[in-house]
């Protein structure tokens, strides 16, 4: 049962992945190694200098890395984020959706998150894709919506997405918040309020439909467990991205950047879908 659940599924995704959609979602990674092999003036050329930056720069430090593992984690964790969320469009027959936040996050989102660095970061220079990376993951809670209410449940509203950033920034807030006590009451704070937006993005599904419709249907099963499977990414990844330690491998992790990346690539199709329903339902 289990294989053809996952051949099933895997049988749909072929049907509506294109040579296009491969050669869009590869670019940025042939992008950031061919920038990787050049020399390495070259690539201090393109690295952004806080103390004197240019419009160039502002774009291109996003595809400069200081190393193997920089290079390795950043696209590594570009695959886990981008890749999700454009199957469940494709699988939705909405990757135009997709293509839209994927040409916003990597042409527009570098110039706005560079701008953003210059004026927090106290720093001599600034490179790589993290940034753009964070925006692919804050646009995960937003596609799981999307999905879920275009193949499971209509009734589900796109508060559903916020219950996911508040699951997820609990954890952050445990990480960060220093003795036991601060972090087992913030822990409550926002857990308290995940779960009130679960609530009340879910309580006009007809769960008692939507179980009896599971049990007879391969292809919901399949749609449930891929979402599944994207939200433990998305809750998991999320405090990957803001460690404690914030230097490592000899260069210093840029925070901000992530919680600039995150918050832009969750707001802006957030507040584009919140209109667009809204207008639809006038």
């Amino acid at each position: 049962m289990g294989f053809e659940l996952r051949f099933e599924l895997l049988k749909e995704i072929a049907e509506h992945v294109e040579l296009k959609d491969i050669l869009l979602i590869v670019s940025v990674p042939v992008v950031a190694i061919l920038v990787f092999l050049l020399p390495d003036s070259t690539q201090e050329a393109l690295v952004l200098n806080y103390k004197d930056p240019s419009p160039v720069t502002l774009f291109t430090k996003t595809f400069v890395h200081r190393g193997v593992d920089h290079l390795k984690n950043n696209l590594t964790a570009y695959i886990f984020f981008a890749v999700p969320s454009f199957l469940m469009s494709a699988l939705t027959r909405q990757k135009r959706r997709f293509y839209l936040c994927f040409l916003l996050f990597v042409l527009v989102f570098p110039f706005i998150l560079s701008s953003l660095n210059l004026h927090f970061i106290d720093a001599e220079t600034g490179r790589g894709l993290s940034g753009v990376v964070s925006a692919f993951l804050g646009f995960m809670p937003v596609s799981v919506y999307l999905f879920l209410k275009e193949k499971m449940a209509e009734d589900l509203k796109i508060s559903f997405s916020v219950s996911l950033v508040l699951f997820a920034l609990g954890s952050i807030a445990f990480l960060f918040v220093g003795p036991l006590a601060q972090k087992l009451l913030w822990l409550v704070i926002i857990y308290s309020l995940a779960v009130f937006t679960l609530w009340s993005s879910t309580r006009e599904v007809d769960f008692g439909k939507l179980i009896e419709s599971l049990k007879g249907e391969l292809a919901r099963q399949n749609y449930l467990l891929f979402s599944t499977v994207s939200v433990l990414v998305f809750l998991l990844s999320v405090p990957l991205l803001f460690p404690v330690e914030l230097v490592r491998g000899g260069g210093f992790v840029n925070v901000l950047a992530h919680y600039f990346g995150f918050a832009l690539g969750f707001f802006v199709p957030y507040l584009a879908v919140s209109l667009h329903e809204a207008k639809r339902n006038l």
